[in-house]
């Protein structure tokens, strides 16, 4: 995902989708000065997914994109909270957020 990095953005929602498969992000992202903002993302044709840690806050290390053969690897690091991965054959940027919106 070219231009935006997700290094300490929080996971506000987290929705799994049977259509597709489907996996939607809200995704927060506070850049100090600037007002957050808050990113909707969504992945589809997504398959071998490993998802832990889910709790009351999720705060993101980093997401990374990987192209393979079958689409995109998918990668959430950690700080606290949600992380684990995923391949897709998708992604979408679906909009900014109001930037305090909270899952």
């Amino acid at each position: 995902m070219p231009g935006v990095s997700f290094h300490d953005a929080e996971v506000l929602r987290v929705e799994l989708l049977r259509v597709g498969p489907t996996i939607e992000f809200d995704m927060r992202l506070d850049r100090g000065a600037e007002p957050p903002v808050t990113y909707r993302l969504r992945f589809t044709e997504v398959s071998d997914v490993e998802l832990a840690g889910l709790n009351e806050q999720n705060v993101l290390f980093d997401l990374t994109s990987r192209s393979i053969e079958r689409g995109w690897r998918i990668d959430l690091k950690p700080t606290y909270g949600l992380g684990g991965s995923f391949v897709c054959g998708g992604i979408e940027l679906l909009g900014e957020l109001d930037g305090d919106a909270r899952g």
